[in-house]
């Protein structure tokens, strides 16, 4: 997905710290959550119909408290069932001067596929700075995800194309795979990656 042309380049010496922040206390970083989809965009579906939006919603609700009981600010691009434009989220993370902007989301298969041959956990950056987050959280989410992992990978998502903002999406295990659609409801699994995404931080 292209830019919109009414978004100017950012200014990325415009009040933007070092990346990342040094000598600062989990008060002062600012992280941004961007549970992926939402209203009419579905992502994708669990074989009981699941919906990716929401399982992705209910993961960053959990990481945020348990990055604020930490002491890390914590925002949120979406707190309900709503969808934003994918330029939007990464915009916010750009106006708000966050730290670390990460995306969270669930994979699956093309519907010809065998999900569970493919299932695995990943993540994706774009630069420089959202590889060194990704490459920070990713083995800490591996750890506790008793699947194959694919590691850190480079991708031109929308979301992670931040010049100034280290932006990382995460993919976190296949919706339509029934055991991985079971797994990421599972409350125990959805704490432990969110103390793994603290961990990486």
């Amino acid at each position: 997905t292209l830019p919109p042309r009414d978004i100017l380049p950012p200014d990325i010496a415009a009040g933007f710290g070092p990346h990342p922040p040094t000598n600062r206390s989990p008060s002062q970083i600012l992280v941004v959550l961007d549970p992926g989809h939402g209203g009419s965009a579905t992502g994708a579906l669990g074989p009981t119909g699941v919906a990716e939006k929401d399982v992705n919603l209910q993961q960053a609700r959990l990481t945020k408290t348990v990055l604020e009981q930490a002491g890390f600010r914590v925002l949120m691009t979406r707190e309900t069932d709503t969808d934003l434009g994918l330029y939007e989220r990464a915009r916010l993370a750009y106006r708000e001067k966050a730290a670390a902007f990460i995306s969270i989301h669930h994979n699956a298969t093309i519907p010809a596929s065998d999900p569970r041959a493919a299932r695995h956990v990943s993540a994706y950056a774009w630069n420089s700075i959202g590889l060194a987050l990704a490459k920070a959280i990713h083995p800490h989410i591996a750890a506790i995800t008793p699947i194959a992992d694919r590691g850190v990978m480079t991708a031109s998502f929308a979301v992670c194309r931040n010049p100034a903002v280290p932006s990382c999406l995460l993919e976190l295990d296949f919706i339509n795979c029934p055991e991985g659609e079971e797994a990421i409801q599972n409350p125990d699994q959805q704490r432990r990656v969110a103390e793994a995404i603290l961990a990486g931080l």
